[in-house]
């Protein structure tokens, strides 16, 4: 009987493991994998950096100052500060063609929509700069998440974002 006993708790707390599995939700992937995999679902990423707040060997840090820096404050208020739980960015190192990507994982809905506006003011900075065009970016969110890719091709942009949102 207790040999019973225990293969059916084992059974048991293996249905548990794998029902808790397959509940995750997207937002569970970490903000460095998801920007790997928008990076890898792209046929030509100009050379570049990945800068994370959870960095992989080789990648640089994404802290205050970088986000600062690429985002600028609005109204000395940066919507960044305590709506993100973790972020990566690709930064191309050429300007031709100019191509940046990010992935914000939001704590909530309300942090979602403060990040996908400060991601449009970033678009915006970008074409004033007439490095892109104003329709040169794709911004979306899902969720928690928030995904923006600067670059000429939006038509594979869309692509990779309909593939992970």
């Amino acid at each position: 009987m207790k040999k019973y006993t225990r293969l059916l708790c084992a059974l048991l707390s293996l249905c548990f493991l794998i029902l808790s599995l397959l509940s995750c939700e997207k937002e569970d992937i970490a903000a460095r994998d998801r920007l790997s995999s928008l990076l890898g679902l792209f046929s030509d990423v100009p050379a570049g950096d990945i800068y994370a707040t959870a960095p992989c060997e080789g990648d640089g840090r994404l802290d205050e100052r970088l986000i600062d820096a690429l985002y600028i404050r609005a109204d000395g208020y940066l919507e960044y500060e305590g709506r993100v739980a973790e972020a990566a960015v690709y930064l191309g190192s050429a300007q031709d063609p100019f191509f940046e990507a990010a992935v914000f994982v939001c704590y909530g809905n309300a942090d979602t929509r403060a990040i996908l506006e400060m991601c449009m003011r970033r678009v915006r900075l970008v074409s004033s700069a007439h490095v892109v065009g104003e329709g040169d970016a794709v911004v979306a969110a899902s969720g928690r998440t928030v995904i923006c890719i600067i670059t000429r091709d939006t038509a594979a942009a869309n692509r990779v974002i309909d593939k992970l949102l």
